[in-house]
């Protein structure tokens, strides 16, 4: 979808942009966030999204429902399923782990180092850092737990 069909459907035609944000796929907020990136600007008086940039040129042919890096990533993998060990990619890694439908919180003590190195590569990434350290868990209990189950027969 082009910004121009965008700014057409939620303008003219009512549509809600967070309801269109869904329907393409994208988290709620997602063509909202990118309409802000281009520029535009959303008056609560009109109910109009309207251009502000600074440059003038309206970017309407630009394609705004594009999918995320991580999309465009995983529609290039050519396998249907992905072996950790043979494809050790970060965000294929996180899209295996075995999630429940509920979340615990944890807390525990640890070196401060690690944790502040934890820190840095979760700002580098720019990932929850939740699903992060739940991949550490998964791999580390993976590598682990068949090991200290040797050891007990």
């Amino acid at each position: 979808m082009k910004v121009k069909e965008l700014i057409q459907l939620v303008n003219n035609e009512g549509m809600d942009i967070y309801q269109l944000s869904v329907n393409e796929g994208f988290s709620k907020g997602t063509l909202r966030q990118r309409l802000l990136r281009l520029g535009y600007k959303y008056n609560r008086e009109t109910d109009k999204w309207y251009y502000a940039g600074a440059d003038g040129s309206e970017p309407l042919d630009k394609e705004i429902s594009y999918p995320s890096r991580r999309k465009q990533y995983l529609a290039n993998d050519e396998k249907d399923s992905i072996d950790l060990k043979e494809h050790p990619d970060l965000f294929s890694a996180l899209l295996q782990l075995p999630f429940e439908n509920f979340d615990v919180t944890n807390s525990f003590k640890t070196n401060k180092a690690l944790v502040d190195r934890m820190k840095t590569f979760i700002k580098q990434v720019s990932l929850p850092s939740g699903k992060i350290y739940s991949l550490a868990i998964y791999e580390f209990l993976e590598k682990y737990e068949p090991i200290i189950e040797k050891l007990k027969k």
